[in-house]
């Protein structure tokens, strides 16, 4: 029990010499990751630098890592028109993510438990402008850490507490779907006349 007392305190003062690095990496990286390390992110980057300080550099460390995705992504552009060239499925899949608004993309991306990366590569690899890349999964960075925050604090545990993990996330899930396809689902007049 001594050696974990030891461990643990050796870990806080670890933490709190490079705890700022650490947000700032960890919010560099996640807008590539494909892992939900949101939460733990959040999490970190409150309990190491306060809430004020915690939300403000993890944004801009994330608005980085936005960029450097970007960046990185369009990288391999000249390779993008082949790979995508060689599935019908994946063109049609990518003009779907470019026709789609910027709105429904930041809301789906930014929900909290569902994994998001194919969207997110898919809006990287679409041949939208960076400006509005940026505002998409800045914007969806902004509604993840609200969520997160509402789970973080407590404010959500009415429904945590009520409904089973699983059935929230499947409900997570049918409301992203809904999003996605609520003009389709309402709107069958218009998908007769196409």
């Amino acid at each position: 029990m001594e050696y974990l007392s030891e461990f643990i305190n050796q870990a806080l003062i670890f933490l709190g010499d490079y705890g700022f690095i650490i947000v700032i990496l960890f919010g560099i990286t996640h807008p590539s990751l494909s892992a939900p390390v949101s939460i733990f992110t959040l999490t970190l980057s409150l309990t190491l630098l306060g809430y004020f300080y915690g939300y403000i550099v993890l944004l801009g460390a994330n608005a980085v890592g936005i960029l450097i995705f970007y960046y990185f992504v369009r990288k391999f552009d000249v390779k993008r028109d082949s790979f995508i060239a060689k599935s019908k499925r994946r063109e049609n899949t990518i003009l779907w993510i470019e026709k789609t608004s910027s709105w429904k993309h930041m809301l789906v991306i930014g929900l909290p438990f569902l994994p998001t990366q194919p969207i997110r590569m898919g809006v990287a690899f679409s041949r939208i402008s960076l400006k509005r890349f940026f505002f998409t999964l800045f914007g969806s960075y902004i509604i993840l850490y609200i969520g997160n925050s509402l789970i973080y604090f407590g404010f959500a545990s009415l429904l945590d507490d009520s409904i089973p993990r699983p059935l929230s996330i499947l409900f997570f899930l049918i409301f992203a779907l809904v999003i996605y396809f609520s003009n389709s689902l309402f709107n069958k007049e218009k998908i007769a006349e196409n």
